[in-house]
């Protein structure tokens, strides 16, 4: 990914105004990567901020559940994924203890496999996102709700 940001810097007169992540789904399988998902998650947000040279720039983080909704579920909801509970919660823990980072819950979308979304899920999740980038970018971040649901 840096590797396309530093050759987008070198073609052309690039703009980085957001990063949007969407990931963590293996780490939840293991119990030692989802408990470092959080300290990771922070690190990587850092990173591609100074990376691109914008030390504020916003971070939309995409999970399927609150902390109040993963609260509900037993402990053997997850199936091989027994940690991806642990990694939601870094997930949303992120909004609020990262400055200018916003957690996108999407809930459940249309799967193409056990795990992927397919066509209407993507699109869908692709309007939820755009939504939380357009309600970031007209409020000022104190009015900014930290956690956004559909």
């Amino acid at each position: 990914m840096i590797n396309a940001v530093t050759e987008a810097k070198k073609n052309s007169r690039t703009e980085f105004s957001g990063f949007i992540w969407k990931q963590g789904g293996a780490d939840g399988k293991r119990k030692d990567t989802a408990d470092e998902y959080f300290d990771s998650l922070q690190q990587l947000i850092s990173d591609i901020r100074r990376d691109v040279g914008k030390p504020n720039m916003p971070a939309f983080v995409l999970t399927y559940l609150s902390d109040e909704e993963l609260n509900k579920l037993s402990a053997d909801a997850f199936g091989k994924r027994a940690h991806i509970g642990t990694v939601m919660k870094a997930q949303n823990r992120a909004a609020r203890e990262i400055e200018n980072t916003v957690t996108v819950h999407h809930g459940s979308l249309p799967l193409v496999d056990a795990v992927h979304f397919n066509h209407e899920g993507q699109v869908t999740l692709g309007k939820m996102t755009a939504d939380a980038v357009e309600a970031f970018s007209k409020k000022s971040k104190s009015a900014i709700p930290k956690e956004l649901s559909q």
